[in-house]
C-alpha cells in the first residue's frame, strides 16, 4: 500500500493493517494501527503533504520529531516509540491510548455526569498527572506550546498522557501554506500562524513575545478551568481570567483551586508559578484535604534500554541525524552487546557506508545470533545480511529456519522471493579435474605458474611445473637419486562441451592469457611468447621481437593485439611489446624506466594501454599515437590494473590495498580493502583476488564492498605450507551478473552478483514505560538481594537472584549484572557458556606477515602482547583496545619478533627473533634482560612457565631447553626424536625433527614438543624419559598443557583437536569439527575449556568433558593463535590478515559444594612456590573452578605440605 493516505483495511509494507483513521486538526491523520507481528496497536502521526512540499515545513516537522524522540519514557507522556520512513515521508510510530483524549470527555459530557466529588477528584487526578508529564519535558528544555484538552491522552486505567510536543511550529507552517494557497492571511481555523490554539493561548504567544516554562503553565490552566466549566467559553486564552472570576460560571472551580488557577493565569509571565511540580504539589495537597489520601506517587522516567535505543536510533537516521543515530547504536550495544537489532543495523549501516567488509558484518551477526539461542530473528537477520550480499545458498537455511520458529509474516514473503530465485542465485562449481589428496612425500612435487580465465568462466587454462618425487627406499637412503628432468604442460578446460586439451612446453610458463572470449591463448616461455588459436590442433604462433622472458600478457578486445611486459637482459629497460595477433609482428614498443611489470590492461575499445609495476607506477599509453598519457604512483607494489569508466577511471590492486583512480586528474579517489593478487574491472564494479584465496566485490562509485566470495580458501590454506603461490585469476561475465574464478586446484566456481536487495533496518517491539520500569526497579531488587547474599556468604541464594536477574528482556547483559556474575566466579565452578561476543578488534601497524605473528595474553586478561612488523612489540590494553606499550626492538639490537611468550602477570617477555636469537624483556623498563641460548634458526618456539621463573626454548635444532630465567643458566635439554631424511641429490641422513610449538606446565615440570612428524613428544615427572601421544600421521602445529600439568590439548594437521591425559598417554577426547589444519589452541585454567584456531578461518570452542563443540567464532582469514585469561571471561584470537580479536566469554556457573579439601587441588599446591602469598594460592584455585574449598582447609594442607621434606 503506498499513497498520501491511508484507509482502514490497508496493510502497510505487510507490518501494519489501519484499523481506524482519525482527524487531526490541521497537522493532517492520525492512524490506529495493528503490527501484525507484535500484535499490538499503534498510532501513527501522518503530516500532511502539503507540510513537505514547503522546505521550512518539512525540516520543522523533523526538528520537531526529534524533539519528541529526545523526551523518552515518562508515563505521563505519550511515548514516541520511534520514527520510520513510509512512502518517503517520516511517520510518527506512538504509543495508542485507547481512553480516547479529554477533548471526547469533554464532548460527551462525561464529566458532567459524575458525582460531584468523584468528577473533582478525577480533575484532579488528571491535572496533577498532567503537571507531571509537563514538568519532565520542562527538565528536558522543552516547552510543548499548545497544552489543551486534545492534547492530553487517557488510557484505559485513567492514565493521562500528554501528546504532540514541539509539532506547532509545524501546523504554523502548515497553516500559513494551506492559507496562502486558498488566498487567506494564513490563518486556520484551529492553530493560528504562530502554531497555537488560541482558545489556550497565553497573552505572550498572542502578542508574539518570547515563549517560556511558563507560557505552558498558563495554557496548562486554561485547559483545567475548561476541565470544571465545561466548555471553551472565553473565545482567546487571554480571556480566560476573566471565565474564572465569574463566580456563576466557574462555581464548580474550589476556592483554592481557584487561587492557584489565577496566579497560574497572570499576564505577567514572571508572576506566575516557577514549575509544574509545585503546582502538582500544590494539587496534591488539595486533594488530600478535599477528596482523600492521593493514590499515585510522582513518577521517574524510565532509563532506556537497548531495546529503545534500537528504535530511537533508526528514528533518527530518517529524522537525518546519521552521526546521532550512528552513537545511539553505539550506546545500545555498550548496553548489551549482543543485541540482535542493534547489531544487526549498525553493522548494515556500516557495511553500506563501507567501514566494514559484508565479511566482518556477517561473522559478527553471527556471534551475535549465537548468544540468543531461543530466538528466531537471529536467524532472520543473518540471512537479510546474506540476501543483501547475494549468497542465496547461505540465506535460504536461516529464512526457513526463521519461518518455521513462527517468525512475523514478512519473514514468510522474503522466503518466498528467496525460494523463486528473485533475490540471487546459487553457487555453480565446475572441478576441471580431480586431483586426489597429496601425500606427505608427494607434497611440493607440482604446483601452478600461471592461470587465466574467460570472461563468462566457461574456459579456463592453467601452466603447470610437474617433479616426480623423491621415492623412500633403501637404494636411495644409500645412494641418492638422480632426479628426472620437470614437465612443464599447460591444460586448457573447456566447460560448453566439457573438454580437456593438453599443450607441452619446454619451459616453465612465465605469463598467461585467454584474452576475453577464451578463444585464443597467449603465454610466455624463456625469451618465446606464443599464440594458438585454443581447443584447435593449429600450432601456435611465435611473436616476434622478444628479447626477455614475459612477465605479463594481455590479449587485446577483438584479439588483434597482444601486449606483452618483457623482462630484458641486465642493463636495458624493460619494455612493453604490442604484436599484431594476424602477423605475428611487433607494431609497438614502448620503453621507459619501467620496473618488472606485472600486469596489463587494455580499455574497452583497445585504445589505451596501462602496466602495473613492482614501483607502484602505472604507465597509460595512447596506442593509436604510441604516446605517453599519464602516470600514477601507488604507495605499493602492483600485481594488477584495469582501465573503466570510459577510460576515464583506473583501478590497482598492490600489496597494500585496491586504489581507484581518476584517470583526468591522477587524483586516488577510494583506497578499499587488503592486498590484491588479481582484479576485474566490469562498469562501476571490480571484482578483487586476495593473498587469503577469498575474493571481494566492490563498487567503484561508494568504495562499498558489496559481496566477500569464499573463492579458494581451501586452496590458500592447502598451499600456506606448500612450495607454491596461490593463482586466482578472476573474471565478471558481460552481463555483470555472475563473478568467476579458477584456482590452483583446477576448480572454476561461479557465484551470482548481488542482485540490489536492501535488507530492512529492524525496530524493537516498544515497551511502554510501566514494563520498562517495572524490569528496571526489579533488577535492582535483584542485585541488591544478591549483593546482601554474597556479603552473607550464601552463594546459592546470590547466584539464584543474579540469575533471575539475568532472565529479565534486555538486562542479560547489563554492564551491572555482568560485573556482579564475574565476582561469583570466584566461588563457583564453570558448568557451561551461556554467550560469547567479540568486544573489541585491534588492527596490528605493519604489513601483516603470517610467518611474523605471535600474541601471548595476561593471566587477568586486561593485556596482551603482540608482534608487528618494524622490528617492534606492543602491548595492548585489551580493555580500550589502545596501545599501552610499544617496545622499539632495534634501539636495543633486536629485529623482527617470531614468536614469544608472556609471564602472567605481563612483566616479562620471552621473546624469539627473526635474527635467530632468543631473549627474555623486562616489559616494565622496555629493555632486554639477557640471552637465552646462541642463535640457530628462525624457526623457533618458546614458552614460559605460570611463575615466570623458567622458560623452554627451541632453537630450531630439534632440541628443547629449559632455562632459568633469574640466572641465566640452562637447567636442562631434551633432545626430540630423529628421522630419516630424503634428498634428491646425495645421499639419506639422520636428523633430529623439526619442533612445530612448545609448551611447559605452570611447575615447569612437564614439557611437549608438538612435531612436524611424529606427533607430539613430551617429559614429565622427572623429566628423564621421552614420551609419545600416540595417533597422529601427518604434522602437530599446537600443543598446550593443562594449568595443573596433568592434561593437555593438541591439535594439528588433521583438522582434529585432541584432549590427552599425560598420566597415561591416552586421548580422552578426540574432537573433529575444523575442517583444515589447526594452528593454535589452549585451556582454560580449570581445564574445562578448550580453545582452538585454525586455516578454516574459526575459533572453535570445546567442552573436554563432552567433546563438544560448544561455541564458534568467525570473522578472521587464517588464524594462527588463540589465547584466553587464566579466568576464561577473554579471549584474543589472531589471524594472518593482522587483526586481533577481543572476545568476551560469559561463564555459566554452579555453587559447588563446600569442602576443605580436593584432590583436584593438589597439583597447584606443588606448583605453589616462596614468592607467591597464600592469596596467590586462592586466586589460583578460584580461576580453576576450586572455589568451593574453604581457605583454612587449604591453609592446613598447605602447612602440612611445606612440612614435607623436599626431595
Amino acid at each position: 500500500m503506498t499513497g498520501a493516505s491511508w484507509r482502514v483495511g490497508d496493510e502497510i509494507e505487510g507490518l501494519y493493517r489501519v484499523t481506524r483513521v482519525h482527524l487531526h486538526g490541521g497537522m493532517g491523520l492520525v492512524y490506529r494501527v495493528r503490527h501484525l507481528g507484535w500484535d499490538v496497536d499503534l498510532a501513527v502521526k501522518s503530516p500532511r503533504p502539503a507540510l513537505f512540499r514547503h522546505p521550512v515545513g518539512r525540516e520543522g516537522f523533523l526538528a520537531e520529531a526529534r524533539t519528541w524522540i529526545s523526551l523518552g519514557l515518562h508515563p505521563h507522556l505519550c511515548s514516541c516509540f520511534y520514527v520510520r520512513a513510509v512512502d518517503g515521508i517520516p511517520r510518527i510510530f506512538a504509543e495508542y491510548a485507547a481512553g480516547g483524549s479529554l477533548r471526547d470527555l469533554l464532548d460527551q459530557g462525561r464529566l458532567r455526569d459524575m458525582e460531584p466529588e468523584r468528577a473533582l477528584g478525577f480533575r484532579l487526578d488528571l491535572a496533577i498527572q498532567v503537571a507531571w508529564g509537563l514538568e519532565h519535558a520542562h527538565r528536558r528544555g522543552v516547552v510543548h506550546q499548545d497544552v489543551k484538552p486534545a492534547n492530553i491522552l487517557l488510557d484505559e486505567d485513567g492514565t493521562a498522557k500528554v501528546t504532540d510536543f514541539g509539532l506547532s511550529k509545524s501546523r504554523a507552517i502548515l497553516a500559513v501554506e494551506e492559507g496562502a494557497a486558498e488566498g487567506r492571511a494564513g490563518v486556520s481555523v484551529a492553530v493560528t500562524a504562530g502554531g497555537y490554539t488560541p482558545a489556550y493561548a497565553s497573552p505572550e504567544q498572542v502578542a508574539g513575545r518570547p515563549l517560556g516554562r511558563r507560557t505552558d503553565v498558563w495554557s496548562y490552566a486554561v485547559t483545567v478551568l475548561e476541565m470544571f466549566v465545561g466548555a471553551a467559553t472565553w473565545g482567546e486564552g487571554p480571556n480566560a481570567p476573566t471565565t474564572l472570576a465569574d463566580r456563576g460560571t466557574a462555581a464548580a472551580v474550589p476556592d483554592r483551586l481557584a487561587r492557584l488557577l489565577g496566579r497560574c493565569l497572570r499576564h505577567e509571565p514572571s508572576q506566575r508559578p516557577a514549575t509544574m511540580a509545585g503546582i502538582a504539589e500544590e494539587l496534591i495537597d488539595l486533594h488530600e484535604h478535599a477528596v482523600g489520601p492521593y493514590p499515585r506517587t510522582a513518577p521517574a522516567e524510565a532509563a532506556l534500554r537497548a531495546d529503545e535505543l534500537n528504535n530511537h536510533a533508526l528514528s533518527r537516521l530518517d529524522l537525518g541525524e546519521d552521526t546521532n543515530a550512528e552513537q545511539t547504536l553505539r550506546e545500545a550495544l555498550r548496553i548489551d552487546p549482543t543485541h540482535l537489532e542493534a547489531t544487526f543495523n549498525s553493522l548494515t549501516l556500516r557495511w553500506r557506508r563501507g567501514e566494514i567488509t559484508d565479511e566482518t558484518a556477517v561473522a559478527t551477526m553471527s556471534v551475535a545470533r549465537t548468544a540468543a539461542p531461543g530466538r528466531w530473528e537471529g536467524a532472520y537477520l543473518l540471512g537479510q545480511l546474506h540476501l543483501e550480499r547475494g549468497d542465496l545458498d547461505a540465506a535460504l537455511p536461516l529464512l526457513r529456519e526463521a519461518a518455521a520458529a513462527d517468525g512475523e509474516p514478512e519473514v514468510g514473503a522474503v522466503l518466498r522471493q528467496a525460494e523463486a530465485g528473485t533475490l540471487g542465485d546459487r553457487l555453480e562449481e565446475h572441478v576441471l579435474t580431480r586431483r586426489g589428496a597429496r601425500t606427505r612425500e608427494e607434497r611440493g612435487t607440482e604446483w601452478m605458474t600461471a592461470a587465466s580465465l574467460s570472461t563468462d568462466g566457461r574456459v579456463a587454462m592453467t601452466a603447470r611445473v610437474i617433479r616426480d618425487p623423491v621415492p623412500r627406499n633403501v637404494r636411495t637412503y644409500l645412494f641418492g637419486y638422480r632426479r628426472q628432468p620437470d614437465r612443464y604442460p599447460l591444460h586448457l578446460f573447456s566447460l560448453s562441451p566439457t573438454d580437456l586439451r593438453v599443450v607441452e612446453s619446454e619451459e616453465a610458463v612465465t605469463a598467461l592469457d585467454l584474452g576475453d572470449d577464451g578463444r585464443l591463448a597467449a603465454w610466455g616461455t624463456g625469451t618465446a611468447v606464443r599464440v594458438w588459436e585454443a581447443g584447435t590442433d593449429r600450432p601456435a604462433r611465435v611473436m616476434t621481437g622478444s628479447r626477455g622472458q614475459a612477465s605479463a600478457l594481455r590479449l587485446g578486445p577483438g584479439r588483434s593485439l597482444l601486449a606483452g611486459a618483457v623482462v630484458a637482459p641486465t642493463g636495458e629497460p624493460n619494455p612493453i611489446l604490442v604484436w599484431d595477433v594476424a602477423s605475428g609482428r611487433t607494431v609497438l614498443e614502448l620503453t621507459g624506466p619501467f620496473d618488472r611489470i606485472r600486469s596489463l590492461a587494455f580499455s574497452a575499445d583497445g585504445s589505451l594501454l596501462a602496466s602495473g609495476a613492482d614501483d607502484g607506477t602505472v604507465q597509460v599509453w595512447d596506442l593509436r599515437t604510441g604516446r605517453y598519457v599519464r602516470g600514477l604512483t601507488s604507495p605499493d607494489r602492483l600485481n594488477a590494473v584495469a582501465i573503466g569508466n570510459g577510460a576515464r577511471t583506473a583501478v590497482t590492486g598492490g600489496h597494500e590495498a585496491l586504489r581507484v583512480w581518476d584517470l583526468d586528474t591522477g587524483e586516488c579517489r577510494h583506497v578499499l580493502g587488503e592486498a590484491v593478487e588479481e582484479l576485474w574491472l566490469h562498469d562501476a564494479l571490480v571484482l578483487t583476488a586476495t593473498r587469503g584465496g577469498d575474493m571481494r566485490l566492490w563498487d567503484t562509485t561508494d568504495g562499498r564492498c558489496l559481496r566477500t566470495f569464499e573463492g579458494h580458501r581451501d586452496e590458500r590454506a592447502r598451499l600456506l605450507f606448500a612450495n607454491e603461490s596461490l593463482h586466482m585469476p578472476v573474471r565478471i561475465d558481460p552481463e555483470g551478473r555472475r563473478a568467476h574464478s579458477v584456482s590452483n586446484n583446477e576448480t572454476v566456481r561461479s557465484w551470482g552478483l548481488p542482485r540490489g536487495h536492501r535488507a530492512p533496518l529492524r525496530v524493537c517491539r516498544p515497551r511502554p514505560h510501566a514494563r520498562v520500569r517495572q524490569l528496571d526497579d526489579r533488577l535492582r531488587t535483584l542485585l541488591a538481594a544478591s549483593e546482601s547474599a554474597a556479603a552473607e556468604g550464601d552463594l546459592p541464594r546470590a547466584l539464584s537472584s543474579l540469575s533471575e536477574a539475568r532472565t529479565l528482556p534486555g538486562y542479560e547483559r547489563d554492564a551491572s549484572v555482568v560485573v556482579a556474575w564475574r565476582r561469583l566466579l570466584t566461588g563457583t565452578e564453570r558448568v557451561g557458556l551461556r554467550a560469547v561476543w567479540q568486544a573489541r578488534s585491534i588492527t596490528l601497524p605493519g604489513e601483516a606477515t603470517f610467518w611474523y605473528q605471535d600474541v601471548a595474553v595476561s593471566g587477568d586478561g586486561r593485556h596482551a602482547l603482540s608482534t608487528t612488523r618494524g622490528h617492534t612489540m606492543v602491548l595492548w590494553d585489551l580493555d580500550t583496545g589502545r596501545a599501552a606499550r610499544t617496545f622499539a626492538l632495534a634501539e636495543h639490537g633486536g629485529d623482527d619478533v617470531s614468536c614469544l611468550a608472556m609471564t602472567v602477570d605481563a612483566s616479562h617477555a620471552v621473546v624469539g627473533h627473526a635474527s635467530r636469537d632468543v631473549r627474555l624483556w623486562d616489559l616494565r623498563t622496555g629493555t632486554p634482560v639477557r640471552d637465552l641460548g646462541e642463535p640457530n634458526s628462525s624457526w623457533m618456539s618458546v614458552a614460559v612457565d605460570r611463575a615466570g621463573r623458567t622458560a623452554l626454548v627451541h632453537n630450531g635444532d630439534g632440541v628443547l631447553r629449559l632455562w632459568d630465567l633469574a640466572e641465566g643458566s640452562r637447567l636442562r635439554a631434551f633432545r626430540g626424536p630423529s628421522r630419516t631424511a630424503h634428498y634428491a641429490e646425495g645421499p639419506s641422513r639422520r636428523e633430529l625433527e623439526q619442533v612445530n610449538a612448545v609448551s611447559v606446565s605452570a611447575d615447569g615440570r612437564v614439557v611437549m614438543a608438538a612435531l612436524q612428524y611424529s606427533g607430539v613428544v613430551y617429559w614429565a615427572g622427572d623429566r628423564r624419559r621421552r614420551r609419545a601421544l600416540e595417533g597422529y600421521a601427518d604434522r602437530v602445529d599446537a600443543v598446550q598443557v593443562s594449568a595443573d600439568g596433568r592434561f593437555a590439548v593438541t591439535g594439528g594437521w588433521d583438522a582434529t583437536v585432541r584432549y590427552w591425559d599425560l598420566a597415561t598417554g591416552r586421548c580422552l577426547r578426540l574432537m573433529a569439527g575444523h575442517t583444515h589444519p589447526v594452528l593454535g589452541v589452549d585451556l582454560t585454567a580449570d581445564g574445562r575449556f578448550a580453545f582452538s584456531a585454525g586455516m578454516d578461518e574459526a575459533v572453535r570452542i570445546w567442552d573436554v568433558t563432552t567433546g563438544h563443540c560448544v561455541h564458534v567464532l568467525e570473522g578472521h582469514t587464517v588464524l594462527k593463535r588463540v589465547r584466553v585469561s587464566e579466568d576464561g571471561t577473554r579471549a584474543v584470537s589472531l589471524g594472518g590478515d593482522g587483526t586481533l580479536r577481543v572476545w568476551e566469554i560469559d561463564l555459566d556457573v554452579a555453587v559447588p559444594e563446600p569442602a576443605d579439601w580436593d584432590e583436584r587441588a593438589q597439583p597447584y599446591l606443588d606448583q605453589h612456590h616462596d614468592g607467591e602469598t597464600f592469596e596467590d594460592l586462592l586466586i589460583r584455585l578460584r580461576r580453576a573452578g576450586l572455589g568451593g574449598l574453604r581457605p583454612e582447609g587449604v591453609h592446613q594442607r598447605l602447612l602440612r605440605h611445606r612440612a614435607r621434606p623436599r626431595r
